[in-house]
């Protein structure tokens, strides 16, 4: 089962950043997913930001989305 494999991956990661590219790292190569974004919310702003992002070179690494 891949989302088994998946788990895995992520779960043998020491840091935040190993997770983070652990998990878009895996949408690509398992799921076939080349354009992803990882957003953390932050409630007391109600914002959402970008902290990780694959396959749109236009993106950028930060962004605020009100």
């Amino acid at each position: 089962m891949r989302s088994a494999s998946v788990s895995a991956r992520i779960a043998a990661c020491v840091d935040l950043d190993g997770a983070v590219d652990a998990a878009l790292d895996a949408l690509e190569s398992d799921f076939g997913i080349e354009h992803s974004m990882l957003l953390f919310a932050e409630d007391a702003c109600a914002r959402l930001y970008t902290v990780a992002s694959r396959g749109d070179p236009r993106s950028a690494t930060t962004s605020k989305l009100a």
